[in-house]
């Protein structure tokens, strides 16, 4: 990618969004949630090494981890192929431990099994590795989601931006953002209201409306 990264900056965001979750959640399983992250965040990275694309900062916020590039006038091609990465390589995970379950005779329903006993700190290794799958799934669902600082909302930007205009794309990614937002914190309250988790979702669901302003390049 040419020159070094710039930098690593951990926001007031970042700190929160980790402490609700901590609250709400074992180490154990903030920690592999956060690897499931890490092989999101390997797929933009890769995908950006791949298109010689300059990657400026990784920023961790409210809207969780972004990785904003130098060049902020990326063909809408190549931000596309950005965008999509992430949530590739987090379907790769999850695809590749549900066929490491098949290989050891195990159906797909013990992996959301074992990552629920893994979710209630009934700690083990397939536990571990069930809760990756799982986690990994929902980070591709949610950063598919039309929203302004997510994977799809620059996917759903690109598309509508070139086919009809920037203007549209804007407006209409604003509504989609919101009504997003409101369907995660839906989710989140009764997760939270369910099976004692999801605090960590319900602070992150609230703090996207404030993000969706957010003028860097973000993927």
């Amino acid at each position: 990618m040419g020159e070094k990264m710039k930098k690593i900056r951990f926001g007031l965001g970042g700190f929160l969004m980790i402490s609700s979750m901590l609250v709400s959640d074992s180490a154990a399983v903030l920690g592999v949630y956060v690897l499931a992250a890490v092989f999101h965040e390997m797929g933009h990275l890769l995908a950006a090494k791949i298109l010689q694309v300059e990657i400026k900062e990784i920023a961790f916020g409210f809207s969780g981890v972004r990785i904003i590039t130098k060049d902020k006038l990326l063909s809408y091609k190549n931000e596309f192929c950005l965008a999509m990465a992430g949530p590739l390589a987090s379907f790769a995970v999850f695809f590749s431990i549900c066929v490491c379950f098949c290989i050891f005779g195990m159906s797909s329903e013990v992996i959301f099994e074992s990552a629920e006993s893994f979710l209630q700190c009934n700690l083990s290794p397939w536990g571990a590795l069930g809760f990756l799958a799982i986690s990994s799934l929902i980070q591709a669902i949610i950063n598919l989601l039309p929203v302004k600082t997510f994977d799809g909302g620059r996917m759903v930007y690109c598309v509508l931006a070139e086919a009809v205009s920037e203007y549209v794309a804007d407006r209409v990614l604003m509504i989609l953002s919101m009504f997003s937002a409101y369907l995660l914190w839906t989710v989140a309250l009764y997760l939270m209201l369910r099976i004692g988790a999801g605090l960590g979702i319900y602070v992150f669901s609230a703090c996207i409306f404030a993000s969706t302003r957010n003028e860097d390049v973000e993927i």
